[in-house]
């Protein structure tokens, strides 16, 4: 049904929402219709029906919707809580496993210094127990070089005195020669004494 609006320009027709017209504010007409028409202007039915709803709420009614307001107001506190503590759980967990991996990283970082360490002192006791063992070693070839050199001293020594001997053998077998032979003499002297005598 169409009827001329405004400047006789022609505007599709619309229920006016008002006492009278015979509509309950629950009818059908009321909630498929867009807009409202009055001899002033157009106005969006919605939000008629709105204000003719608040305008019939019973005092209960808004009391229950007060705590129905209330009730989703907690309800959100209530989200907004465990959000925030999920997000300070999540928050600790995260800090919780970095510190655990930071304790693992540092168990391991001392795990390998000790490693080395060891490795280390291995190596510093099996250098000293192979100098030891060089050094023994040099010293027991030093020993033997000594005593060999002492023998051979000792026999040189021993060749010089057998050599000695031998000269002295043969000086003194030689002084008992010229002995035994001025003692011949000495006798046919004493020979010649006696005659001389007799």
């Amino acid at each position: 049904l169409v009827l001329p609006g405004p400047m006789d320009i022609e505007e599709p027709f619309f229920i006016e929402p008002q006492e009278g017209n015979g509509y309950p504010l629950d009818a059908e007409q009321y909630q498929q219709i867009d807009a409202v028409y009055n001899n002033e202007n157009y106005y969006v039915n919605l939000q008629v029906l709105r204000e003719l709803e608040e305008e019939e709420w019973s005092e209960t009614d808004m009391f229950e919707r007060e705590l129905q307001k209330e009730k989703e107001k907690a309800e959100v506190e209530k989200g907004r809580e465990e959000k925030e503590k999920e997000e300070l759980e999540k928050r600790e967990r995260k800090k919780a496993e970095k510190a655990e991996k930071k304790r693992k990283e540092q168990e391991e970082q001392e795990k390998k210094e000790k490693s080395t360490a060891d490795v280390s002192d291995k190596e510093k006791k099996d250098k000293e127990k192979e100098e030891r063992k060089k050094e023994k070693k040099e010293k027991k070839k030093k020993e033997k070089e000594e005593a060999e050199q002492r023998a051979k001293e000792a026999k040189e020594e021993e060749e010089k005195d057998k050599e000695k001997n031998v000269w002295e053998t043969a000086e003194e077998e030689e002084e008992r020669t010229i002995i035994w032979q001025n003692l011949s003499h000495l006798r046919y002297d004493l020979s010649d004494i006696t005659c001389w005598e007799h």
